[in-house]
Order: C-alpha cells, then sequence, then structure tokens
C-alpha cells in the first residue's frame, strides 16, 4: 500500500485539475487545504479526496440558476445529504453539510484522555446522543459529548465533593433563588429548591452544578429562541407537526418547536428531560429512556426528509448559539 504523502496530495489534485495548497502532510487525519480549476478552496483529508474520490463541494450544486450570493441554493454533499445555504456562505466562510459536521468517537476519547479519564462508548451518533465516561476516581456517567467538551463538564461526582449546605445557598443565590433545605448530605442527595418566580422544585445538587434549574421557567427558554429566529427569519411555519413525522408508532405526529420548511431547518429547544432522569419530567426511568427514543426517531425522520434538526440546550446561550447555527447553514451572514 503506498504511504501517504504531499506528493500524492499534490499529483491528485493536479490529476482533477487544481491543487493542493498545504505544503504539509502530518497524518490521515490532518485536513489539507485544495483548490478546484474554479478557484474554489476548502479543507478534506488526503484519504477521503483519495479514497472516496471527492473533490470540491462548491462545485456540487444542485441548483440549475443562480441569482445572487444572497439566494439559497440547494446542495448536495458526498453522503447524498441535500440542503439550502447561500453561495457567500459556502465560498466565504467555508461552510458545508451541517449534519456531517459531527465529531467522532475519537474526538470523545481524545478529550477523555486528555483529563486523565475514558470514553467507555465504542459508538458515536451524534453531538447529542449521550456517551459513557469515566473519571480517573473510577466514577462513571452519561453525559453529551457537547456538554463535556464545549461546557468544560467533567465528572458530576467529583464536582459535588466537599460542599456544604452554605455552598447550596450560595449556588441558588447565583440564580437569584434559595435552597430551602438545611442539610446537604451529597451531591446526589435531593434539595428542596425555589426560583426567583416562587416555583418551588426538588433535585440533587448535581442536577444545580450542571447549571439545571428550574424547570417551570423552561418555556420562557424556547419563547426567547423563538422571538429570536423570528427577528432573523420572519415567523415559523404554523404547522409544528409535519406529515412526515406522523409514522404508524406516532400517528398523531411529533412535534417540532420552531419549524422553517422553507429553509429546510427546524429548532428543537431541549431542557433537562431531554438529558437525565428528573423527577418533574419523568415517574421513572423507563419514561426517560422512552423520551430519548422519541427524540432519536425525530431526529432520524428529520433526517430522512432532508431537514436539519437544530437543538438549542438549557445551559446555551440563544443569542450566541442561533445566530452561529443560521450561519453555519448559510441562512444569514
Amino acid at each position: 500500500m503506498t504511504k501517504l504523502s504531499i506528493d500524492i496530495a499534490c499529483k491528485i489534485a493536479e490529476e482533477r485539475e487544481g491543487k493542493c495548497l498545504s505544503t504539509e502532510y502530518i497524518r490521515a487525519r490532518n485536513h489539507l487545504q485544495w483548490q478546484c480549476k474554479n478557484g474554489h478552496k476548502w479543507f478534506a483529508t488526503l484519504s477521503h479526496v483519495r479514497n472516496k474520490k471527492t473533490w470540491c463541494p462548491t462545485c456540487k450544486c444542485l441548483s440549475t440558476e443562480y441569482i445572487n450570493s444572497k439566494t439559497p441554493m440547494q446542495w448536495k454533499c458526498e453522503k447524498g445529504h441535500q440542503w439550502f445555504a447561500r453561495m457567500d456562505s459556502i465560498r466565504n466562510h467555508n461552510t458545508w453539510c451541517l449534519k456531517c459536521r459531527h465529531h467522532s468517537i475519537e474526538t470523545a476519547k481524545e478529550i477523555a484522555y486528555n483529563r486523565n479519564g475514558k470514553c467507555l462508548s465504542i459508538i458515536y451518533k451524534d453531538n447529542k446522543t449521550p456517551l459513557q465516561w469515566k473519571c480517573n476516581k473510577g466514577h462513571i456517567w452519561i453525559a453529551h459529548l457537547n456538554s463535556i467538551k464545549d461546557c468544560n463538564n467533567w465528572c458530576p461526582y467529583c464536582r459535588g465533593f466537599n460542599k456544604t449546605i452554605k455552598d447550596m445557598h450560595k449556588l441558588a443565590q447565583k440564580r437569584n433563588g434559595k435552597c430551602l433545605s438545611e442539610k446537604y448530605e451529597g451531591a446526589h442527595t435531593k434539595l428542596q429548591w425555589q426560583c426567583n418566580e416562587g416555583h418551588i422544585w426538588i433535585t440533587t445538587p448535581n442536577c444545580i452544578l450542571k447549571n439545571h434549574w428550574c424547570p417551570y421557567c423552561l418555556y420562557k427558554h424556547e419563547n426567547l429562541c423563538r422571538k429570536i429566529v423570528t427577528n432573523l427569519l420572519g415567523k415559523p411555519f404554523e404547522i409544528r407537526r409535519p406529515n412526515f413525522l406522523k409514522t404508524d408508532k406516532y400517528p398523531k405526529g411529533l412535534e417540532l418547536d420552531i419549524y422553517y420548511p422553507q429553509y429546510g431547518f427546524a429548532i428543537e429547544v431541549q431542557g433537562i428531560q431531554h438529558e437525565c432522569q428528573t423527577d418533574f419530567f419523568h415517574q421513572n426511568l423507563e419514561k426517560f429512556k422512552n423520551q430519548l427514543i422519541r427524540d432519536q426517531d425525530k431526529k432520524e425522520l428529520c433526517d430522512e426528509n432532508d431537514i436539519a434538526l437544530v437543538e438549542i440546550w438549557y445551559y446555551e446561550d440563544p443569542y450566541k448559539v442561533i445566530s452561529k447555527y443560521l450561519q453555519n447553514l448559510g441562512i444569514i451572514d
């Protein structure tokens, strides 16, 4: 088998009437910069270009008419995913298929290794499917890769050590609320909490330490997300249970929080109940598992019908992430 090198990359690019702009080949998973004969530039691994025979993503456009750089056009990636994006987003911002912009199990294992721990999962499905982790103290827990990577979270058990009830009171005060309990027995012993709206609920300190808060106020997060995206794109589609989400398993249909079929995407505003079991939303573990199954079924149905499903989590700033997602989709600048 021929050993990959920068010379091979340059030769392949030349055979396709283009160029390899990189000057150094490090290893198979490192991206190189390429340029096609039309001047489009993009990044891809040498093995991807060589073995899968892929080439310029910009040139693979399904639209037959170009109006201007601001008008969305239809695109298709090498995996067959189709979506709409503006030409200037593809050309100037190096965006491409949102469904393919995911991490891998290697990413998870590398992050865990850097924190002296392990990722025990062996398959990575998507960035919202929980993985199993283990810290150097032997604690095992479930968490999404995004919460580990982007929010810099790690072992929830270790975070709960050496805390006191005074720490819980201070933690609640930071949220403009109160911890009504008077005794702390560990990160996984439930306490009583109150938000600044007067809602009272029971949950573990571990949940609060993971940036969870009042479950009664969660609906406000969805309304805020809807307001932000409406200001950017106009009102979302009124029908929230499209026909493709109606199946034999779900005859009434699954529901989308915010739906824009004209742009080929929808937004799901995800609260704590989509990440872990809570007494407020789930009476038992089985109901939580059913919640995860519904979430996954919804993702797969959207994927099959070329709808990019964007998830905004309760711990994310919607002002930042919504604009970022829409830019990645090529819908706004």
